[in-house]
């Protein structure tokens, strides 16, 4: 009878830790996510993104970008 308490506590032990290091991990990736959204917004980054695959000998997207005011190279 003693035997199988000590198991259970050592068991409830390794929960209660568990179930901390869970919390922990969940609030600091809330954390991280709001902090880089307060970020971006403070330092007026768009959120758009342009990708594209480069042909050899299509320059339509480079010459667009040249054009662009607000792109820099």
């Amino acid at each position: 009878m003693t035997r199988k308490k000590g198991v259970n506590f050592i068991l409830f032990l390794f929960i209660i830790v568990a179930t901390i290091f869970l919390a922990s991990s969940v609030n600091n990736m809330l954390v991280v996510s709001n902090a880089t959204e307060y970020f971006m917004d403070k330092a007026k980054i768009p959120d758009e993104f342009i990708g594209g695959r480069h042909i050899e000998g299509d320059t339509a997207i480079e010459d667009w970008l040249k054009e662009e005011e607000l792109v820099n190279t």
